[in-house]
Parts: structure tokens; C-alpha cells; sequence
């Protein structure tokens, strides 16, 4: 009798060690942690892209108990759009559709998209401009431009400035058959016509008797791109030497500080990226400059 009521005791004590280690068991299994994101939403400045254009996309995630705000970026066709891992900047890459999605790095459960379209780039701008008077002959292939103040579109600023400038006061045509003693005869066409950038500035100190005396600057509307920019400077008139020529297309230099002989021209070109949508042309580091015409032509 003794020996089973041992038994009887040990088993029951092992009974009771199992249920409390059950118990126990049963406790651990505590409720998952709520998290600390409310929500992850996503926008960007522009969500139709052409190819090679580029935009900003920004994470708005709402948190509790002060949770870390920051996201990680990525795109869900790269092929299409790519993004920037750390800043979210998006480049359009080719035609099609992408989402950009911020995933929050305290809770990778938590995200937001933007739905980016990309489309094919437009085609580069070609123009020819030359530079004259309403009432001076025309030049094949070219369309004239007379001076008129910036209108949105193309047109005339103060130097330095986005500010529109009448200039059509500065527009000259040399005559060639009227006066063949002063006016250099046989040049092409589109070198009679020039505006005067510069009128304040003759290098004889003495300025222009006609035409506004505030230096401008010319501005013309392009699609974005690469751009061989060829530009010409003279007077045909021989008696007029008083200039120290001098061009930049959107600052790049295309003639430097020259100093014409009588009836002499000048040529430049520069290679530019235009990234604002107008290709811009001054005369800074020159007096009286003279321009005659600007060939705009896309870069291979």
C-alpha cells in the first residue's frame, strides 16, 4: 500500500507540473504589437513625364508615439521610370507607366504610390531668325524678327533682366544698291539686316542717334534640349567701326571680344543645353554689338 499511494503521489505531481508548464505556455502567446504608421501616401510635382524630363515625388505618412517618418523609394518598371532610393527623384525614362512607391521603414507593411506616365519627347526646335527692320526685304528660310519687346513666346529683354524691351529703334537695313560707295556690295542677304544690341555703348563713347540705349537681350521659346547655336555680327556699312563684338548663347560664349574692320563680320557658334524652355542670347562683354541673324539647330 505504501509503494502505490508513492506512485500515486508522483504522477500526480507530474500532472501538475505538465498544466503549469501548459499555462505557461499559454501565457507567452501575447497580442502582436500595434504599429506606429497610420498611413504612407504619395504624390509628385508632375506625374506625365517626357522622355528624360524629371520630377519629385514626396511621401506624406501619418504616425503614432512620434514613429520615425522616413521611407525608402522604388519603382515597379524601371524600364520606364526610375527613382532615387533616398530623395524620391523620379527620370522618365521610357513611354510607358511606372508606379513610385514609398515603403515606410518602420513598417515595411506600410506603403504609397504615384502612377507615372511617361511619353515619347518632342521633337527639338529648328528656327532661323534674322534680325531687321518691318519694312527691309525679307530673307528666304529666315522669319524676321523686328525688335519687338518679349511676348511669352520670343522677343526682346534688358540685358541680365526677364524684363521686356522695345527694341525695333534698333533695327537697321543696309541698302546695298542705294549707296554702293559706304555699303559693302555682294554679301549674303541676311547680313544688311542687324539690330543693335548695344546702343549705349559705341566704343567711341558716343551713342546711337536712334534706338533705345538700355543693352537687351534676346530670347526665344524652345522645347528643352542640346543646340548648335550659329549667330552673326557686322555693320555692311564701312564707315562704322565703333564695336567690340561680342555674343554668349545661354552663357556660353559664341564670339569673344572682336573688334571689326570696315564692313568686316563675324561668325560663332556654341554648343548649349537649354533646360528652362527659352535659349537665351546677350551681348555682355561687348559695346555696340550688331547681331545679323541666329541659325538654331538640335546637337546629334
Amino acid at each position: 500500500m505504501l509503494q502505490t499511494s508513492a506512485v500515486r503521489r508522483t504522477t500526480t505531481a507530474a500532472l501538475a507540473l505538465t498544466v503549469s508548464f501548459s499555462l505557461m505556455a499559454c501565457n507567452n502567446n501575447t497580442a502582436p504589437v500595434p504599429s506606429n504608421i497610420t498611413s504612407v501616401t504619395v504624390s509628385a510635382d508632375k506625374t506625365s513625364l517626357a522622355i528624360g524630363e524629371t520630377a519629385q515625388a514626396v511621401a506624406n505618412v501619418v504616425v503614432t508615439n512620434n514613429a520615425a517618418k522616413t521611407v525608402t523609394w522604388s519603382t515597379t518598371n524601371a524600364n520606364v521610370a526610375t527613382v532615387n532610393a533616398s530623395t524620391g527623384e523620379i527620370k522618365a525614362v521610357a513611354v510607358g507607366n511606372a508606379d513610385i512607391v514609398a515603403t515606410s521603414t518602420v513598417d515595411t507593411g506600410k506603403k504609397g504610390k504615384v502612377t507615372i506616365t511617361v511619353t515619347a519627347a518632342p521633337a527639338l526646335t529648328t528656327a532661323k531668325i534674322s534680325f531687321r527692320p518691318a519694312s527691309a526685304p525679307t530673307v528666304s528660310g529666315y522669319t524676321v524678327n523686328t525688335g519687338a519687346a518679349f511676348d511669352g513666346t520670343s522677343g526682346w529683354v534688358q540685358e541680365g533682366t526677364k524684363t521686356p524691351l522695345d527694341m525695333t529703334a534698333n533695327t537697321r537695313y543696309r541698302d546695298a544698291a542705294a549707296d554702293t560707295t559706304n555699303i559693302v556690295q555682294g554679301l549674303e542677304p541676311r547680313q544688311y539686316g542687324q539690330l543693335q544690341m548695344q546702343c549705349g555703348t559705341p566704343t567711341t563713347g558716343n551713342p546711337c542717334s536712334a534706338g533705345t540705349l538700355t543693352s537687351g537681350a534676346f530670347e526665344y521659346k524652345v522645347v528643352n534640349g542640346k543646340y548648335n547655336v550659329t549667330v552673326s555680327v557686322g555693320d555692311s556699312d564701312k564707315r562704322n567701326t565703333n564695336s567690340l563684338y561680342a555674343i554668349n548663347v545661354e552663357g556660353a560664349s559664341a564670339i569673344a571680344a572682336f573688334a571689326p574692320t570696315a564692313g568686316q563680320f563675324k561668325t560663332g557658334s556654341a554648343l548649349v543645353t537649354v533646360s528652362d524652355g527659352f535659349l537665351s542670347i546677350d551681348a555682355v562683354g561687348g559695346k555696340n554689338t550688331k547681331l545679323n541673324y541666329v541659325d538654331i539647330t538640335p546637337a546629334p
